[in-house]
């Protein structure tokens, strides 16, 4: 007797990634920052192609001072309000190479803070990656004028 075992292999299973260059990890401000200012650009692709990208950021509960986040409200500009300190912008990812989005500050920063959370990358099959960010505000660009 011969038994053939046929198990269903999801083809198109390859997670978006953040471009390891431009993952936000670590990015330091100084506190006086001008609100409304592009402060990164992620940028992230799929193998499997399944664009467009969407990007979206979240409190990470491990910060003492952590971002008040709030995922997927996108209001008819295209702006991503993920939190009272930044919001995500998305910019056209129709070339399906490569997807962009520009952080924005929406608030201002209090100097020598640092502010915890975590960017996801979703493509069209609702793959994900996440990332830790870690947003340093450093003393105001004047404190190092004499």
């Amino acid at each position: 007797m011969l038994l053939i075992l046929i198990m269903p292999v999801e083809i198109n299973a390859v997670k978006p990634v953040f471009d390891l260059s431009n993952n936000m990890r670590l990015v330091m401000l100084p506190s006086d920052t001008k609100l409304g200012s592009v402060i990164y650009r992620l940028r992230a692709s799929d193998a499997d192609e399944d664009y467009p990208l969407q990007f979206s950021a979240f409190g990470n509960r491990k910060s003492s001072m952590s971002l008040s986040l709030t995922s997927g409200l996108v209001s008819d500009s295209g702006t991503e309000e993920v939190s009272d300190t930044i919001a995500i912008t998305h910019v056209d990812c129709s070339t399906n190479s490569i997807c962009e989005a520009d952080v924005i500050l929406t608030k201002a920063l209090e100097a020598e803070n640092d502010y915890y959370f975590s960017l996801e990358v979703k493509d069209s099959q609702g793959e994900t990656t996440i990332v830790e960010s870690h947003l340093q505000a450093t003393l105001p660009i004047g404190a190092f004028q004499g």
